[in-house]
């Protein structure tokens, strides 16, 4: 009898294993690396050359006025070159993207 109890309790045993083998749950789990990368905006405004005397206009001017009597009084006048100033684009302005590493 005790060998009939413990052939019959192997077989149950076998057969519990054997069941909960077939109705385990099998999967693949597939991981994929986070390979964002976020970044920092700058922006980089344009670069001009300026250039102050660009365009002349007229140049030095002198002038005498006044009565040329003696004693009198005669003013002597000068007056500067004039210019136009004149700007250059050198680089014009973007955005610049600073890596900051991932999110």
């Amino acid at each position: 009898m005790n060998k009939m109890v413990s052939v019959g309790v192997a077989v149950f045993l076998c057969a519990a294993v054997v069941s909960t083998g077939s109705f385990a749950k099998k999967w693949e789990v597939t991981e994929f690396p986070n390979r964002d990368t976020c970044y920092t905006v700058t922006h980089i405004p344009a670069t001009y050359s300026i250039n102050s005397k660009g365009i002349k206009v007229r140049g030095d001017a002198e002038a005498w006025s006044g009565d040329y009597i003696d004693g009198k009084t005669v003013k002597h006048t000068v007056q500067p070159a004039v210019y136009i100033q004149t700007k250059t684009l050198v680089e014009a302005d973007y955005f610049s993207l600073v890596p900051k590493g991932t999110c």
